[in-house]
């Protein structure tokens, strides 16, 4: 019902705008010549970025192995050593 309500909330400005200029929306979404550039500028960038997360969950993942292999030895305080 939230999600409903949002998208009806979402539709009030449309509606205002395509009333007020029906042409608005047609000459507001049209391609120029940089579209495709900004679009694969954008494409560049969300790989990367998903390739870096990739990759520091990757890492922190082994990281987090070593640091559980480690603990298994025990504790290191003075009381546990002979």
């Amino acid at each position: 019902a939230g999600f409903g309500l949002y998208l009806a909330l979402l539709a009030v400005p449309l509606v205002a705008v395509v009333s007020a200029d029906p042409e608005l929306p047609a000459r507001v979404l049209r391609w120029d010549g940089w579209t495709v550039a900004w679009i694969a500028a954008g494409l560049v960038a969300g790989l990367g970025l998903w390739y870096e997360r990739l990759r520091y969950t990757h890492s922190a993942t082994r990281s987090d192995a070593h640091a559980v292999g480690a603990s298994e030895t025990g504790p290191s305080t003075p009381e546990s050593k002979p």
